[in-house]
């Protein structure tokens, strides 16, 4: 068409101060088949008074306020004409910038395409502050410029749209207030519409205080880093190498740039192209102090050097041929937590491209792990900003699903929220009891959170059934997830009559919620009818710190006290290697205040013993009173003395309750837990819809509640007994968290 309708719409919300101008601006155009249609966007300022002085010449719509993207749409319904130019309310058009564009389309015989160009930036009061033109760079890639470019724009005021493009596309996404036009331009661009350069200002640009972004920086520095984010993802990594024209230096500035302005998510992507291009122009050395300042903090930053070239290097260098997890563990010690995750990484490692981070912190004796696996061990300094470092490592990888350990660490759960933006699944495993958090003070800040954190997780696991129900009446996305059992069925003991009479306890007794001193309470009462029985005690301990509730008192002290015998008693401190003490024993007791599992429950068990423990919730999924062992009402020193007496008097009792153990803890078998974690996995990496994911956690990742009037009595006590704890917190009193 050799003179189509053009119409122009001009959204506005409290403009009154530059409306007139934009109008006036297209009525003056040298172009005259046009429709200038305004939308009020909920103005509370005399925009409407300046409307009125144009009511012959304009469509005027008035709207509640709901952002530029509804008053673009509204304008787009209401436009008759074959064309639709946008002017925002604060700029003003060049007199021929219809009439260019027109005439160019139709000297060039072209019909279905976007025509754009450069604009001139003026000030608040109209001066001209700089031509601005779009660099032959920009005009190439267009998708590269709208992702990553700090210097060039794209500005939609220049550009003339077929109105079709609206109708096959559809219009402006709602949600966004900033970034609205920016998405929809790079969606165009996906879909092969073609966008034309005309080399000409078309608009001038005002720039000034009141405008969207800068009356709101913080909402729209969010957005935009979410929409930069998500755009850079979309870019393969030759559009990105040919835009900066493969220079380290031209792409470095362009990160710095957005990390300093607070863009974290965009700033991870570019990363990861920065990286990419220094490991394949072998120049990894020029990184070495940007990777050691964002994400690995040693104090010599040749260590990152190392593990740049030797551990993350090779991931730029081949093809991804599985998914790939990356499993945070906060430290790599001989502990509890870690050998469940090692058994389980060593399961995985066949299926999955496994990433295990943790801390440098040496520990002696660590858990041997598959070759396969890859361990990056990363500075202890710079803690407060794990979480940014962990989204950054994971996006630098390409991580398809994150494995969270350390849920009880403040500045950790930040990640959580990171990894969910970036579009990266999580899992955030929990290996201790739901309540741990209300029994320590330091803990206490986590506790609400948490909570929060795991809104953005795709699953949240938890290792016994109580905690696991309590956490899923608040969210769906609960996985109940037990322990494996440390020891295989060849490794289980024959039970026999006649044993020695050897208690054991087995735990780390310098934590207070251990204790210890109820332990050498029990026993005291136990030798009264058994004499001949012995007390060893296997974990570190520490005997001249203090006895709970006695704070006067030293463990040393309170054994005096007791005057067991020496002979009857044994502190074995940590020992690598525990079998030779489970098929020594009688019976294991254990006397905590609160367990997240009990892993050596389960040890116990693969050894044929019966175990003797204090009422914990949670502990009954290991522990059926009167089957395996027997568990005693918290507190209840004398008959937890009875009980074990019973069963080391008795010796078939003792054996027919060892058996049912090493019957019952099958269920923990090291195959059938792995598997259930596989299938966890699998379930989060293939789940697009979070409301699936938790239908299909209910159904196949918990345990039903039999008696739920029960069960939400004993929840209530916990509740009951756990907020005294955090309401004798003098911060939490005075509202410090």
């Amino acid at each position: 068409m050799k003179n189509p309708k053009v119409s122009i719409i001009i959204p506005v919300y409290n403009g009154a101060n530059y409306l007139a101008e934009a109008i006036d601006s297209v009525l003056a155009q040298t172009y005259d088949n046009i429709e200038i249609i305004v939308v009020n966007d909920g103005s509370t300022d005399n925009t409407e008074e300046i409307i009125k002085r144009y009511k012959d010449k304009i469509r005027y719509y008035k709207k509640e306020n709901g952002g530029v993207a509804t008053a673009l749409n509204l304008a787009i319904e209401k436009a008759e004409g074959e064309y639709i130019s946008w002017l925002s309310h604060d700029d003003i058009y060049y007199p021929d910038k219809i009439e260019s564009q027109i005439s160019y389309l139709h000297d060039q015989n072209i019909s279905r395409a976007i025509i754009f160009g450069d604009v001139m930036l003026i000030s608040s009061s109209g001066d001209k502050i700089a031509d601005k033109r779009m660099s032959e760079r920009c005009i190439k890639s267009l998708k590269c410029l709208l992702a990553i470019d700090i210097k060039d724009t794209l500005n939609g005021c220049t550009m003339l749209f077929p109105k079709e493009i609206f109708d096959e596309f559809g219009k402006f996404n709602v949600d966004l207030k900033y970034t609205q036009d920016y998405s929809m331009w790079f969606n165009l661009l996906k879909n092969d519409v073609p966008f034309i350069y005309l080399d000409k200002p078309l608009i001038f640009s005002r720039q000034h205080d009141d405008q969207g972004g800068r009356s709101n920086p913080v909402e729209a520095t969010s957005e935009s880093d979410q929409l930069h984010s998500d755009l850079i993802k979309q870019i393969s990594d030759d559009e990105i190498d040919n835009y900066c024209e493969r220079s380290l230096q031209f792409l470095t500035e362009i990160y710095k740039t957005y990390k300093i302005n607070g863009y974290l998510k965009t700033s991870f992507r570019l990363l990861k192209h920065l990286v990419r291009l220094a490991v394949l122009q072998k120049k990894g050395g020029s990184l070495r102090d940007i990777l050691n300042e964002d994400i690995f903090s040693f104090p010599n930053s040749s260590k990152t050097e190392s593990i740049l070239n030797n551990q993350i290097g090779k991931y730029f260098l081949q093809k991804k041929s599985k998914p790939r997890l990356l499993i945070y563990s906060n430290v790599w010690t001989r502990g509890g937590i870690e050998i469940v995750m090692s058994i389980l990484l060593n399961y995985l490692v066949d299926h999955y491209d496994l990433i295990l981070v943790s801390t440098d912190k040496i520990y002696e004796g660590c858990f041997s792990l598959d070759p396969k696996i890859n361990h990056i061990k990363i500075s202890e300094n710079n803690g407060e900003n794990i979480a940014y470092r962990l989204a950054a490592i994971s996006t630098l990888l390409d991580v398809d699903l994150f494995i969270g350990n350390p849920n009880i660490i403040d500045a950790f759960l930040d990640v959580y929220k990171l990894l969910s933006e970036l579009k990266i699944k999580n899992i955030a495993c929990n290996h201790g009891y739901y309540f741990l958090p209300y029994h320590y003070k330091w803990l206490h800040p986590i506790i609400q959170k948490r909570m929060t954190a795991f809104k953005h997780v795709n699953a949240v696991t938890w290792p016994t059934s109580f905690s696991a129900n309590i956490y899923r009446q608040i969210n769906g996305n609960c996985a109940y997830m037990p322990n494996p059992n440390t020891y295989d069925e060849s490794e289980k003991k024959v039970s026999a009559k006649g044993d020695e009479k050897i208690v054991l306890c087995v735990g780390r007794f310098y934590d207070s919620v251990k204790r210890l001193d109820r332990a050498l309470l029990v026993f005291k009462e136990v030798l009264k009818k058994c004499p001949e029985a012995r007390l060893v005690l296997v974990g570190d301990y520490d005997l001249e710190m203090n006895v709970p509730c006695e704070s006067n008192l030293t463990f040393s002290e309170f054994l005096n006290n007791l005057n067991i015998p020496t002979q009857n008693i044994s502190f074995e401190g940590e020992q690598r290697h525990m079998k030779g003490y489970y098929e020594k024993a009688s019976l294991l007791m254990l006397t905590s205040d609160s367990e997240g599992f009990g892993i050596v429950l389960i040890e116990a068990g693969a050894f044929g013993l019966p175990c003797v423990i204090f009422e914990i919730p949670g502990l009954e999924d290991i522990i059926i009173d009167g089957k395996n062992g027997f568990i005693v009402e918290q507190n209840n020193i004398h008959e937890m003395a009875e009980k074990i007496n019973e069963l080391l008097e008795d010796d078939d009792l003792r054996f027919t309750m060892g058996e049912e153990a090493r019957n019952l803890v099958r269920r923990f078998d090291k195959n059938i837990v792995c598997q259930r974690w596989k299938h966890l996995i699998e379930l989060v990496l293939s789940g697009n819809n979070q409301e699936e994911i938790n239908r299909i956690l209910s159904a196949d990742f918990s345990i039903s509640i039999d008696d739920f009037p029960n069960f939400m009595k004993r929840v209530i006590v916990e509740y009951e007994k756990n907020d005294r704890l955090l309401l004798n917190n003098a911060d939490f009193q005075a509202g410090t968290f």
